[in-house]
């Protein structure tokens, strides 16, 4: 059987065939399990079974097979003595290995710790998905009162300053189509909600390379962030966050051209690596 390999998997002649055919045929019971898994994430706190069935939609005879199947493989921890669910460990260990199979993360890492170091402030490297922004490292500042943003955690574009970094140089139309799709719902009295004024908003980001959070998305909490590009496409943001009692606006000015600096350095490494975007982030 004649094999090929792309991005460093293997496929078949086989394969190929089934791909152009039934491939693209979805399971509606893996699409029920995955929506299962994220009500638990969004709500927080552990649910029933019969709240499970009243968020997910979901008859109770199927609902019962669904969470004993995610129970016994670990993606779903169910207390015994509440009988509630939770998000399993088994998710922990496989987001831990997406974050070490990025090659962005090894590549940045090094710079977040310089950031931290010379800030005292949490730094983070985020990028775009599915019209939001996502934290996918970060490196945690030694300050008992620090922002902590979880790996994995997604986050508004239009009210982050790593979001407006990721919006800023995609074109007007595709930033309408993320916003029509996503929304920009107010989260705090700081927030832009008018697309218009978003707008105006990232033509600046263009013209600074930089962008601001002066809690836009949360109450006390500020940020200075800065795109990475690889070539001509912005890829990537970093950023770094804390609590707007130490980042006053004198702190913010001091922060902003190392920020840059450092993005800039990022940029400059991949450029210099001479890799394409989908090798740097997917393994």
């Amino acid at each position: 059987m004649t094999n090929y390999i792309q991005y460093g998997i293997i496929y078949s002649k086989r394969y190929e065939t089934l791909k152009r055919g039934k491939m693209n045929e979805r399971v509606p019971v893996l699409e029920k399990a995955l929506s299962i898994l994220e009500i638990i994430e969004e709500d927080n706190n552990p649910l029933t079974i019969n709240q499970l069935a009243k968020l997910s939609g979901t008859p109770l005879s199927s609902l019962y097979r669904i969470m004993n199947t995610l129970t016994e493989t670990g993606f779903v921890s169910k207390d015994p003595v509440t009988r509630t669910y939770s998000l399993g460990l088994k998710l922990l260990y496989l987001g831990n290995r997406v974050k070490h199979q990025l090659p962005l993360v090894k590549i940045v890492k090094p710079f977040l710790e310089e950031l931290t170091e010379k800030t005292g402030e949490t730094s983070n490297l985020v990028v775009e998905e599915r019209g939001e922004a996502v934290y996918v490292e970060r490196v945690d500042s030694l300050n008992p009162l620090r922002i902590t943003h979880m790996i994995g955690k997604r986050a508004p574009l239009h009210a982050t300053g790593v979001g407006k970094c990721l919006l800023a140089w995609k074109s007007t139309q595709e930033i309408v189509r993320i916003i029509d799709k996503v929304g920009m719902p107010k989260l705090t009295s700081n927030t832009i909600t008018n697309l218009n004024n978003l707008l105006k908003e990232l033509q600046r980001v263009r013209e600074r390379k930089y962008a601001l959070d002066l809690e836009e998305c949360e109450a006390g909490i500020c940020c200075v962030s800065a795109p990475i590009f690889l070539g001509e496409e912005v890829i990537a943001a970093i950023s770094i966050s804390g609590p707007s009692v130490r980042l006053t606006e004198e702190k913010i000015e001091e922060y902003i051209p190392l920020v840059c600096k450092v993005a800039q350095e990022i940029s400059s490494m991949l450029k210099g690596e001479d890799i394409k975007k989908k090798e740097v982030l997917v393994r």
